[in-house]
């Protein structure tokens, strides 16, 4: 099965949320040094939380909305059932 003695990626590093001013934030980060097989990019309007999934991708970068307010981003890498930490949050500028 898919997954099986797969190690555990890094933390993303290198986070960035850059918002185009119309509440579109385009969120990169440095690809993870272990096999990664998929990225999840967790949004929240507060720098402490709650934070939601909101998107699961397998490039090193992603678009969300956050809306006027903008936000806070942290990304996982994942390898197959293997889960990085989380890393640093980035605040949508």
């Amino acid at each position: 099965t898919v997954g099986d003695g797969a190690a555990a990626p890094a933390a993303p590093t290198s986070v960035s949320a850059q918002g185009d001013g119309s509440g579109a934030v385009n969120v990169s980060w440095a690809a993870s040094a272990a096999p990664t097989t998929a990225y999840q990019v967790y949004f929240s309007q507060n720098n402490g939380g709650p934070f939601s999934l909101v998107g699961t991708v397998r490039d090193t970068a992603f678009q969300y909305n956050a809306g006027a307010g903008g936000g806070w981003f942290y990304v996982i890498a994942v390898n197959g059932d293997q889960s990085s930490p989380p890393s640093a949050p980035a605040q949508a500028k």
